[in-house]
């Protein structure tokens, strides 16, 4: 279990592109996607911040964004609207 304070942490990380790799788990995902949603609100300018950070993520991790690694919009979207 994670405090606010841990949560919020993370959140400033994923933003700040400061996530490793190892870190960056599908888990990691859906709790940034929560966060996305408690901070904005609603899915459109939650699923921007995600998918910019998160491309910005993968490349600070030397991480390529291509059809089959890296930044995926349906994962994304799937995580965005499930909250």
């Amino acid at each position: 279990m994670f405090t606010s304070e841990q949560i919020k942490n993370y959140f400033e990380d994923f933003i700040d592109s400061a996530l490793s790799r190892a870190v960056w788990t599908h888990e990691a995902h859906l709790l940034v996607a929560v966060c996305c949603l408690d901070k904005y609100k609603t899915v459109t300018p939650s699923l921007d911040i995600m998918r910019s950070a998160i491309i910005k993520l993968n490349n600070a991790n030397d991480v390529a964004n291509t059809g089959v690694s890296g930044y995926h919009e349906t994962v994304t979207r799937f995580y965005a609207t499930i909250y």
